[in-house]
């Protein structure tokens, strides 16, 4: 029997979710606490880059490859599931593909497009919210390598359960965020609504791999 999708998120390991949200969680937090949100943020990494041009380096780094890193494990994954021939994995690799496109591209474009959500430089500039254009200068929310981190960080903690490794994940997490505020391509909202699509992709991926050990 089909096992139902409410059944799939009551037994999600929502324990490991938090661990590897935690990071996450937490420099949002901080970054606001120590100083500020909005323009008061954005200006302070302007100044903040000027000083320091091989951490911008860092960060630019980070921000182009680190998700490279996650999609690497996926594809080992799947690669050998193929050599071996497990359909099993080879399903499981499918359906994160599945759910990672659906909740971390196509969902978090549509909303970007729909909200029009300014980023942080031309919101300084005084630009106001500018739904369904193009320009993705008004694309800020969610933020899409968060949600792209996110979902598939979340998968392998929930899916090894390792408390160390949920929190190493989480961290990962935490440094695509952080490089995407560092580097003014997003507000701090904008990395809590891509943590909820990376969240969103991991919650679809679990009740489609529950579909399979109940097949």
């Amino acid at each position: 029997m089909r096992k139902s999708l409410s059944a799939a998120l009551r037994g999600y390991p929502w324990g490991h979710q938090a661990i590897c949200f935690a990071p996450l969680a937490a420099m949002p937090a901080a970054l606001a606490l120590s100083i500020g949100s909005g323009d008061d943020l954005t200006r302070y990494f302007i100044a903040l880059r000027a000083e320091m041009p091989s951490l911008t380096k860092g960060m630019e780094f980070l921000t182009d490859w680190l998700i490279y890193a996650l999609y690497a494990v996926y594809v080992f994954f799947i690669l050998n599931a193929l050599i071996a021939g497990n359909r099993s994995e080879i399903r499981r690799g499918l359906i994160f593909i599945l759910a990672q496109v659906l909740c971390t591209v196509i969902l978090v474009q549509f909303i970007k497009i729909a909200i029009g959500k300014p980023r942080p430089l031309v919101a300084l500039g005084g630009a106001e919210f500018a739904p369904w254009v193009l320009n993705k200068d008004y694309h800020s929310f969610p933020s899409g390598h968060t949600a792209e981190s996110a979902g598939a960080a979340s998968v392998l903690a929930v899916r090894f359960r390792r408390p160390a490794l949920s929190l190493f994940l989480g961290l990962i997490i935490t440094l695509v965020a952080f490089s995407r505020i560092y580097l003014a391509k997003h507000h701090l909202s904008d990395i809590v609504g891509g943590a909820c699509a990376g969240l969103a992709a991991s919650l679809l991926n679990f009740h489609l791999c529950s579909e399979i050990r109940h097949d």
